[in-house]
């Protein structure tokens, strides 16, 4: 290759070493952002959902076994960020699970090995998932990283569900089969 391309395509690597690094390090600074802000004894911890809408309560930013995190602790960080208030949730949840709950996978995105949006991916589907079943799941997704594909980890979750919880398998393949719908849509333009 000529000399002109091989220095682009250098500059372009290392632009994506330093990409990946600092998605790495950003998730490092959101979970020590959620070690400084716990939950003040009697306040109301950050979550998905409000408390007084219609009966329903909060939903942790991030799986069981994970801490609580001061009610306004992500609107703060996003702001600093200029994110919005529910990226800002969603980047501590992400945080907290792959630092307490997918140890192995979050091991692999300090190491750079996996890219920090892939492995946020992964997080976002195992915060509902139990103590024994994300340990399994971090095991199986430590295995192969570099053929972690969100199609991937949604099927070893899947697998880990039909070993640990066969109920809730087939009452998710119930709920999945319930919601099965066809919409027709009568339109009135030139293209219908």
């Amino acid at each position: 290759a000529p000399a002109g391309t091989r220095s682009v395509l250098d500059r372009a690597r290392a632009a994506r070493r330093t990409e990946l690094a600092a998605a790495a390090e950003l998730l490092v600074a959101a979970a020590e952002w959620a070690d400084l802000h716990p939950v003040p004894r009697g306040a109301q911890p950050a979550g998905w959902g409000e408390v007084d809408l219609h009966g329903e309560g909060l939903v942790p930013l991030a799986g069981v076994g994970t801490p609580q995190v001061a009610e306004f602790a992500p609107a703060e960080l996003a702001a600093h960020l200029g994110i919005s208030h529910d990226a800002g949730r969603q980047l501590i949840g992400d945080a907290l699970e792959l630092r307490h709950r997918l140890p192995r996978l979050f091991d692999l995105v300090l190491a750079g090995t996996v890219p920090a949006w892939r492995a946020r991916q992964a997080a976002a589907l195992t915060t509902p998932l139990t103590p024994e079943m994300v340990t399994w799941v971090d095991k199986m997704l430590a295995c192969d990283p570099a053929h972690l594909t969100v199609v991937r980890v949604r099927r070893i979750i899947e697998e880990t569900i039909l070993h640990y919880d066969p109920d809730r398998a087939v009452a998710d393949e119930q709920a999945a089969l319930a919601a099965r719908h066809v919409t027709l849509d009568h339109d009135t333009g030139p293209a219908t």
